[in-house]
């Protein structure tokens, strides 16, 4: 089995470190805010998680680009539509998909909009809104990435998104270390940090249409040409099936839109719950999102094996591969909980901070079996095995828990993580509770999915 294992590893980190690397990017912009008040850091924190939920929406565009576009036996795209008859049925169907981005797109305003204000509505402040704003125009960008990254992952190109993310952590890893050294006021900064950000989102795009290959002007023209035709031959139908788009990503949506609520019920507690919150949220997305490649790596690999037993033991030994992985840095925040102050400063000048770091440092103890098993088990039972539970655990008791304290005037950072933490080992139990179900049918026959 040690053959296997570092196949997965190798696998599994290739595809998780581009994601990671991308979470660490937006983490690194704490840096210059570490000296301001925590309402700065909560102001950012919070913009970066609403971000985040978006980023989360155009993510389903690659998902979807991959799985529909997987078995076409010719790259699609890769020819302009004759003048005179029908394309290809790949190409028909980028044209199609292309149609549904470019209404996703078109759709993304109000919902930044939507999103804005309840940003706004929840920040005595006003940076929250301030630091969303400055953010918010980089969005546009993402559909259409999305949809290249999965033209780039469909001709086996992934290096070309890991490059990407470790140009993008060297340039805001520059850019973080000069907003530090400049002497700016706590909306000034703000806005630089949010300028950085669509500066690399604007770049990002212009590099994945490059790297696309040959002819990629031609190409991408060729492609959007064909979505627009799709549209305007009509719109409600791809309204209806707009909602396919995240469907691939639905778990994630979940996690990020429940984080998303938390930050916000955080501020009600003040700036320096929220400021906490607002770090450890972000650090707990940048580290478990990422299983989600380890879990489709793991679940395909265990898949092939030739019985049952065979895949229940795979399973096992790529959840003690994940669990070895974080159990160093779980184990780091246990024992030294004051170790993340020199990212964020005074952000976590909290009485209750080590606490929390704590119990986030529990929480990545059991992420072996909450990240790695739901996304594994994707494969291995269903697309949606674990989702009803993950569903059922975030909106029907850990953001209603949160609401509920914050309401009762009894949320403390200490109460909020530990909610947060036992909602995480509740599914914990969803998940294993699913793992026992399939292992209890007769057959246990593994279902391909993503």
């Amino acid at each position: 089995m040690p053959h296997i294992a570092r196949r997965f590893l190798l696998s599994g980190s290739r595809l998780a470190l581009a994601g990671f690397l991308t979470g660490l990017t937006g983490l690194l912009l704490f840096v210059p805010l570490s000296g301001h008040a925590p309402a700065v850091t909560a102001a950012y924190g919070t913009s970066l998680m609403a971000m985040s939920v978006v980023t989360v929406l155009g993510a389903g565009a690659t998902v979807m680009v991959v799985q529909r576009l997987a078995g076409a036996r010719r790259r699609p795209g890769r020819e302009d539509v004759p003048a005179v008859g029908e394309p290809d049925p790949a190409t028909r169907e980028l044209h199609d998909l292309c149609a549904l981005v470019l209404l996703g797109t078109a759709l993304l305003p109000p919902l930044l909009v939507l999103v804005g204000t309840l940003v706004w509505l929840t920040d005595d402040t006003g940076l929250a809104a301030v630091a969303y704003w400055s953010r918010a125009p980089g969005m546009v960008f993402v559909p259409l990435g999305a949809m290249i990254s999965g033209l780039l992952v469909l001709e086996d190109r992934q290096r070309v998104q890991l490059r990407i993310a470790v140009e993008n952590l060297v340039l805001v890893a520059a850019a973080a270390v000069l907003l530090a050294r400049v002497d700016l006021s706590p909306v000034r900064v703000l806005l630089a940090v949010g300028f950085v950000g669509v500066l690399v989102d604007g770049f990002t795009f212009l590099r994945l249409r490059y790297r696309l290959g040959e002819g990629s002007g031609a190409r991408l023209g060729a492609v959007l040409r064909g979505g627009w035709a799709v549209l305007r031959r009509g719109v409600r139908p791809r309204l209806r099936r707009l909602p396919a788009l995240v469907s691939g990503t639905t778990d994630a949506l979940v996690m990020m839109s429940s984080f998303m609520v938390v930050m916000l019920v955080a501020h009600r507690d003040g700036a320096a719950t929220a400021a906490v919150t607002a770090v450890l949220v972000n650090v707990v997305r940048t580290l478990v999102v990422p299983l989600k490649q380890f879990g489709i790596v793991g679940g395909r690999l265990a898949a092939a094996a030739d019985d049952p037993g065979g895949i229940d033991r795979r399973l096992r030994l790529f959840a003690g591969c994940v669990t070895a992985l974080l159990a160093p840095l779980g184990l780091l925040l246990l024992i030294f909980p004051a170790a993340p102050g020199w990212l964020t400063g005074e952000a976590l000048a909290h009485p209750d901070a080590e606490t929390a770091i704590r119990l986030v440092g529990l929480q990545l103890l059991v992420e072996g079996v909450a990240g790695f098993g739901s996304s594994a088990l994707k494969i291995v039972v269903s697309p949606g095995a674990s989702l009803p539970h993950l569903m059922a655990v975030m909106y029907g008791f850990a953001v209603p828990a949160v609401v509920v304290l914050s309401l009762a005037g009894r949320l403390s950072l200490v109460s909020l993580w530990a909610v947060m933490l036992s909602a995480r080992l509740v599914f914990v139990g969803c998940v294993l509770w699913v793992h026992r179900g399939w292992r209890a049918r007769a057959g246990g026959v593994a279902v391909p999915g993503g």
